[in-house]
């Protein structure tokens, strides 16, 4: 489905909350995921993917099985959502562009500020804009936290495969109470079994499966090494590409260096025990959703900023215009 198709449905959600007395109007909670592609069970995009609460919630729902962000980077595509309006029209085209020098939208209420003016509360959490650009718009922020558990440090022994120390992975010891996720994830809980005395708009923005790939040991268990399965690839996949799109795919880069240092399949090991580690978070937050008592008037957004690519077409990470790269669940 285009991206219009998915914002007419949000104006025409929006619009007729204007006509809908307050104390009547639903509750909406956003649920924010950074760098998670299409390997969800209800999408198809890898067979291995374990995420029985996405797929539970796609269920209960309305499931855009062709969904692309506006662009392949997480702070354009994070502003085009947040601020619904596109790259082209903002100049948000890259991680340091600025939302606040960004004239075009200075007059111009985010999502939340929207919701703020038509009487709700507003609360966030976690990753919702940028670098948690942002928070100030909301009424009220909890924890946000980094992309690691804490405290950060690097697990990787092997610098020839990895090029910062985000590009990592590996089992991380400390106790899953202190991952941001986690700490994020159960302040959204919180706030869904709390009494408000208006309709609220909660954002929780959940970090993995962004890198660095680190997680407690028992979700990389769930996913032996000797059984990952590579996502289909061509060797000869860019031969019909033009410079451009070899340049794009950099297949001299990350991926020559995953194949001499034979870690592709490690890394698919770590995408995937991410993937399940946030998928318990959203579990979190979905049990705590049930035993509230707003279940019965509250909308649930699921979204994740852009895809990822894990090897195919040799090209990895974000930051190209291929389905792996922008298709989104």
């Amino acid at each position: 489905m285009r991206w219009f198709h998915i914002m007419a449905l949000s104006v025409g959600l929006f619009s007729r909350l204007w006509a809908v007395p307050q104390a009547d109007r639903p509750n909406v909670v956003l649920i924010l995921l950074d760098d998670l592609n299409d390997w969800v069970g209800c999408m198809g995009g890898h067979p291995q993917a374990r995420t029985p609460n996405i797929d539970a919630l796609a269920q209960r729902g309305v499931l855009f099985k062709n969904a692309h962000c506006q662009a392949p980077v997480c702070n354009p595509s994070r502003v085009s959502m947040m601020m619904g309006l596109r790259p082209s029209t903002t100049s948000v085209y890259d991680n340091d562009d600025s939302l606040q020098k960004a004239t075009t939208l200075s007059e111009i209420p985010s999502l939340p500020e929207w919701f703020t003016h038509q009487g709700y509360l507003t609360m966030g959490c976690g990753k919702v804009f940028h670098a948690s650009r942002g928070q100030k718009r909301f009424t009220r922020y909890g924890p946000s936290g980094g992309q690691g558990p804490l405290p950060d440090q690097r697990l990787s022994t092997t610098p020839e495969a990895s090029r910062s120390k985000l590009w990592d992975w590996g089992t991380f010891p400390p106790e899953e109470a202190q991952y941001h996720d986690v700490i994020n994830s159960q302040w959204a809980a919180e706030q869904l079994q709390k009494d408000h005395d208006k309709p609220f708009f909660l954002a929780c923005g959940l970090f993995k499966p962004h890198l660095a790939w680190a997680v407690p040991g028992k979700y990389y268990d769930m996913f032996p090494l000797e059984e990952i399965e590579l996502p289909p690839h061509l060797e000869n996949d860019l031969d019909d590409i033009p410079p451009s799109g070899v340049k794009m795919a950099k297949p001299n880069g990350d991926h020559a260096k995953l194949l001499a240092s034979n870690r592709w399949k490690k890394a698919i090991q770590s995408y995937l025990a991410c993937i399940a580690y946030t998928d318990m978070n959203i579990g979190r937050l979905l049990d705590a959703f049930e035993k509230s008592k707003y279940r019965d008037n509250t909308a649930i957004v699921l979204w994740s900023d852009h895809g990822w690519a894990l090897g195919e077409k040799k090209h990895w990470c974000k930051g190209a215009i291929w389905e792996q790269t922008t298709r989104i669940p």
